[in-house]
């Protein structure tokens, strides 16, 4: 574990050449290490141009705006200066250098400055993971999830059913440890207990079964272009990005390999997949090719499937029609109708589109439909959904627990309420608040236990 009484310091803004680069410095060194860089310290949390000078020599680094924010009102709850130079490299290893000479002062880690703040309770985990999800949002959903989720939307949700639980788990607690006590008996508790829990039981299933739309917002919407040979795979992929990522050419099984384009579509994060031709060959790479087209098709979240509309069979392989937002696209149809077509269209339930990327045909109208299919998959980032995969967990192995207190009615006391304790522990893991203090406090303040 890191000792807590150094004084950390890093890069808080993008490396490289930039107008401006902050450097960050937290820890109880930080009030003497800005006073020796500077002189007098400038008033707290306001920005104020200084010489930055080297503490050896007096020698000019450079004009920087500098902020003071003495602590616990900072974002570590510690010391915390800020020096906003020019990001020029030749200045920012020149300050990096002069701060490595103070002692008890090293270069952060990875996340110090927001472990640090957790630990002085300034943010949960959940609000810290909102903050790296807002640091790598690509598009404006993306953005909207994460801000919520920063600004602890989801942690005010979470402990809210956990203080819930908390209470259920006093009561049971109570009835266990005071049962001569007449406003703890246990059978006027147990009724009230188990409404809680159902209550709590239904809220957690209403919120898992939510299709993993916030998982997939946050990592992304997978959109497989599939296909036979030489359907115009790759000249679509290419349309969609704006951009030749792909090899087109007239010869069938030009791509034999996976090729991935990432893209903001709307708002929504999608990754175009292109894949080899389906189809029977004896070739072993063309093989190869086909297994891995299958399985990308098998975790796509939204299949485009091409077909060329000169050769179109109508068959649609059974991988395709497994999966539940797929398209069929007639593609090149500018060879057998001279006429541009309309929009997306049924046969036997199915939704069809045709397209020519020569002609510009129908390629907004495709766009429209991904972005709709991407808006049910995702949604908007507009509630405190499910963000991480470690939240699903918990939040289902607390369930779990709730479950099995319900469906045991006649289990021992001791048991149930050990159900609801594993199930307020994992709730807890999500904010990182598993302290059994919580509990204690619960009791005494709400049953008057010692009266």
């Amino acid at each position: 574990m890191n000792d807590s009484r150094e004084t950390i310091y890093a890069l808080a803004s993008g490396p490289g050449r930039a107008g401006i680069a902050v450097y960050r410095l937290s820890g109880p060194k930080a009030k003497d290490i800005l006073t020796a860089l500077i002189g007098v310290l400038p008033k707290p949390q306001r920005a104020s141009l200084r010489t930055l000078r080297d503490p050896k020599d007096g020698d000019i680094l450079d004009q920087a705006v500098v902020l003071w924010h003495p602590g616990p009102a900072s974002f570590t709850g510690e010391d915390v200066a800020e020096l906003h130079i020019h990001g020029s490299v030749a200045v920012g290893n020149r300050l990096l250098d002069i701060l490595a000479t103070f002692s008890e002062c090293r270069p952060a880690l990875a996340g110090e400055f927001a472990r640090r703040a957790f630990h002085a309770g300034k943010l949960d985990l959940a609000e810290i993971e909102g903050i790296a999800d807002l640091v790598d949002a690509e598009t404006e959903f993306q953005r909207r999830q994460a801000v919520r989720q920063m600004g602890g939307e989801q942690s005010r949700l979470y402990d809210s059913w956990r203080s819930r639980l908390l209470h259920a788990l006093a009561m049971m607690e109570a009835a266990l440890d005071f049962p001569e006590e007449d406003d703890v008996a246990d059978h006027d508790l147990v009724p009230e207990i188990v409404g809680q829990v159902k209550s709590l039981a239904a809220e957690f299933a209403a919120h898992l079964d939510d299709k993993n739309r916030g998982e997939r917002l946050r990592d992304g919407v997978r959109v497989v272009i599939a296909g036979s040979p030489n359907a115009g795979k790759s000249t679509l992929l290419n349309a969609l990005a704006k951009r030749d990522a792909a090899i087109v050419s007239n010869l069938a099984g030009t791509t034999r390999d996976i090729i991935q384009v990432d893209l903001d579509l709307g708002g929504y994060p999608v990754t175009l997949v292109d894949t080899a031709g389906l189809g029977d060959t004896e070739e072993e790479i063309e093989q190869e090719g086909i297994r891995r087209a299958e399985k990308a098709i098998s975790g796509a979240d939204i299949v485009l499937y091409l077909e060329d509309a000169a050769l179109a069979t109508g068959r649609i392989p059974n991988e395709i029609s497994g999966c539940a937002d797929h398209l069929i696209v007639h593609s090149k149809c500018d060879l057998v109708d001279k006429t541009a077509p309309g929009s997306v269209f049924k046969v036997d339930g199915r939704e069809n589109l045709r397209l020519s990327i020569h002609n510009d045909w129908n390629i907004e109208a495709l766009e429209n439909w991904l972005c709709a299919a991407a808006a049910r998959l995702c949604g908007q980032g507009e509630s405190a959904g499910i963000t991480q995969a470690r939240h699903r967990e918990s939040l289902q192995a607390s369930l779990d627990g709730l479950r099995e207190f319900l469906e045991n009615p006649l289990q021992p006391m001791e048991i149930s309420a050990e159900n609801l304790r594993q199930a307020a522990l994992q709730l807890g893991r999500i904010t990182g608040r598993v302290d059994v203090e919580d509990l204690l406090d619960v009791v005494f303040s709400k049953l008057c236990i010692g009266k």
